[in-house]
């Protein structure tokens, strides 16, 4: 995920372990640096910790208690600045929107859509649209669908029925499946918005209550209000839906 403090940051090389105020810092690449070459440079920082763990993958007790090993910063990535893996778009189990300068950074570089895999959005990928730049953004983690699924089977199931896919295309992202109870969902988004149906558009917007459109399910909206890792779900239909509209998106 890029949110507005890991925006073109590039981890440390090393870290310490368990300890955050005595952390060397991330570097910060110039505000013109292209995606393409921050998705670069990241991509060489995790080889380079994949080799170090390759060639030191046991921990190297130092005196004072201290403990070291080869690719710790990949691992404990809070504590290297690695940001694109710990930040989300998630504040307290709610999407929340884009930051400005994200959207910004993004749009100059030609990035109209934006998927992550983090953080847990229950039973179906979660979506916000940042309005002003046209910008979507889809996590897709369903880790934590159910709860109270049967683990019989599994004793660490917290996903039980739910599933989704995600389809790209160059065109449109398109994402169905079934919820935890077995109800089928389904939504496309065009990288054009103005050309979704009624109420795939409605999908990635926020409601006056504080809630986002989910996805479709059959006629109508699933609209999601989450509280941490409990989720406030209700389908409404398409005007009232439109009635409840936050004004941004209007």
């Amino acid at each position: 995920a890029v949110r507005s403090g890991g925006l073109l940051l590039l981890p440390a090389e090393d870290c310490r372990d368990g300890e955050l105020h005595r952390q060397p810092p991330p570097l910060r690449l110039p505000d013109d640096t292209p995606l393409n070459e921050w998705a670069m440079r990241l991509n060489e920082w995790k080889q380079r910790q994949l080799s170090w763990f390759e060639a030191f993958p046991k921990w190297v007790q130092f005196e004072g208690g201290e403990r070291w090993r080869g690719g710790q910063p990949l691992m404990m990535p809070s504590l290297s600045g690695c940001r694109v893996m710990i930040d989300g778009y998630l504040q307290q189990g709610s999407m929340a929107m884009l930051d400005e300068d994200v959207a910004a950074y993004l749009s100059r570089n030609a990035c109209r859509r934006v998927f992550a895999g983090h953080q847990p959005h229950g039973q179906c990928p979660g979506v916000l649209r940042h309005p002003r730049s046209g910008i979507t953004v889809v996590v897709a983690d369903t880790s934590f669908s159910d709860g109270k699924a049967d683990k019989s089977a599994n004793a660490a199931d917290t996903r039980g029925a739910a599933v989704s896919t995600v389809l790209v295309t160059r065109n449109s992202t398109r994402v169905a499946g079934v919820l935890a109870d077995g109800t089928c969902h389904r939504y496309e988004l065009q990288l054009q918005g103005i050309q979704d149906s009624p109420l795939d558009a409605l999908v990635g917007c926020r409601f006056t209550d504080g809630s986002w459109g989910k996805t479709v399910v059959g006629e109508q909206l699933q609209l999601c209000r989450g509280e941490g890792f409990v989720q406030h779900l209700q389908l409404v239909p398409l005007q009232e839906a439109i009635a409840q509209l936050d004004d941004i998106f209007k």
